[in-house]
């Protein structure tokens, strides 16, 4: 995916996701990513949403600071695990320039099911997840990559993960992804038996 060819477009030269799980299931998650807007028209707002199937209470998301850029959430839409909200960056990220911002959330909880799904709603040249999950043994873990056309490929080529002291550690990094396709980083937490 040549820059050149993406004009017009905002693009997500790196989109960086880290996951920090307690023991107890608890997640903090910080993202972020550097946006290049190719467009002609400034970028002022950029719309996310976040989901978790558990949570510890009302979802909790706050702004990185940015040296350059004072950003703000604008929620847009709560339920009990999902928010829907806008990343505002003022000044306006103009046609031609770079910014990096981020956000962290807080208050989501991985119970049963453990995996991490990302939908891409622009270009993104490089994205990385990184999972650290507390005092936990880890059966596997495995990746996908969904196409627009819905059909998937492995992942597991660009995925490593490891046994740190008591805690599992993850990470994923896949490069040139399109608008709507999808990267599903699982793992299979091996529990005592009852």
């Amino acid at each position: 995916m040549e820059l050149a060819g993406l004009s017009g477009h905002v693009v997500e030269l790196g989109k960086s996701i880290n996951l920090e799980i307690a023991e107890d299931g608890a997640a903090l998650l910080e993202y972020r990513f550097d946006l290049l807007n190719l467009g002609d028209k400034p970028l002022a707002r950029v719309s996310r949403e976040v989901w978790y199937e558990h949570t510890t209470g009302p979802l909790v998301i706050k702004p990185v600071p940015d040296t350059d850029r004072r950003p703000a959430i604008q929620r847009i839409h709560d339920t009990t695990n999902l928010a829907k909200f806008a990343f505002q960056i003022s000044p306006p990220l103009r046609p031609g320039e770079w910014a990096r911002v981020g956000y962290v959330c807080a208050g989501g909880k991985f119970d049963l099911n453990h995996y991490w799904r990302e939908s891409m709603h622009r270009y993104c040249r490089h994205y990385e997840i990184s999972v650290r999950q507390r005092h936990i043994d880890l059966g596997g873990c495995t990746a996908t990559e969904e196409h627009p056309d819905g059909s998937e490929n492995s992942a597991t080529d660009s995925l490593v993960w490891d046994i740190d002291g008591r805690d599992a550690v993850m990470a994923l990094t896949r490069d040139h992804l399109r608008p709507n396709q999808a990267v599903t980083l699982r793992w299979e937490v091996i529990r005592e038996p009852a």
